[in-house]
């Protein structure tokens, strides 16, 4: 096991396009936001960037997850961390929590997944109410406030971008979107919940939180939070400062 001082997480990542994603970058952030004890080591896993309900299932079986999660503890992985919304959403809140449970039963490592990560996010804020931006199509998005539901939150406001492809959702100026939201719902503090990795956020969230004036919660700054809160409990209150204005 790597010493205290350096910690591992293990990052599954769909592998849905030559996109700019920022888990592929991750280490400079951590040493800059004061993470530099954590590192991580990432696997790509087969996708071909259609969000439509049937594609997204079958990227988050657990032939497909717990193969990768092998390969990363075999790095030095301490924790698994399948960084994909809508893969881990779109069979249901039981389907997510199995895929967790897979990777534990096979390998005896934590595992959580990005849609998990977003509920505990928001009840880590004290709330059980969030507004949804989401990227996806209608039918995508009404299974996300499904799960968010079934998790135990109340979905408020809900805006669906339309995206169906990957590359799409990539491309969002996600900045914009926010504006938009918060003037559509305005005087409101519930938190904006913002999903897809393929959206790039962790270097933007203070201008995500200024454009939306409330805590916003994005997937990969998510799921981040918590795997690092995970592996070491004791950073929680650090990472913490990530969702406050």
């Amino acid at each position: 096991m790597p010493a205290a001082s350096h910690r591992s997480i293990g990052v599954i990542l769909p592998d849905d396009g030559p996109f700019d994603y920022e888990w592929l970058r991750l280490r400079p952030w951590l040493r800059a936001n004061g993470f530099a004890q954590f590192d991580y080591h990432l696997t790509r896993t087969p996708a071909d960037g259609i969000m439509v309900p049937d594609n997204l299932r079958a990227i988050g079986r657990k032939e497909v997850l717990v193969p990768a999660a092998r390969r990363l503890v075999a790095k030095g992985a301490e924790i698994i961390l399948w960084a994909c919304t809508t893969g881990s959403f779109v069979g249901g809140r039981q389907d997510a929590e199995a895929q967790a449970d897979e990777i534990v039963k096979a390998l005896g490592t934590p595992a959580t997944n990005t849609s998990l990560a977003m509920v505990e996010a928001a009840l880590s804020l004290g709330t059980r109410e969030v507004d949804l931006l989401s990227a996806y199509t209608d039918e995508v998005t009404s299974l996300l406030a499904r799960f968010l539901r079934d998790s135990g939150l109340s979905v408020e406001r809900v805006s669906s971008l339309g995206c169906v492809h990957t590359a799409d959702s990539a491309a969002v100026d996600i900045e914009a979107a926010v504006a938009r939201f918060a003037e559509q719902h305005p005087g409101s503090s519930r938190p904006i919940m913002i999903p897809d990795t393929a959206i790039n956020t962790l270097s933007i969230l203070p201008r995500l939180m200024a454009r939306a004036g409330r805590p916003v919660i994005t997937a990969n700054q998510a799921s981040l939070w918590h795997a690092l809160a995970c592996l070491d409990p004791d950073t929680t209150p650090d990472v913490l400062r990530l969702y406050r204005l």
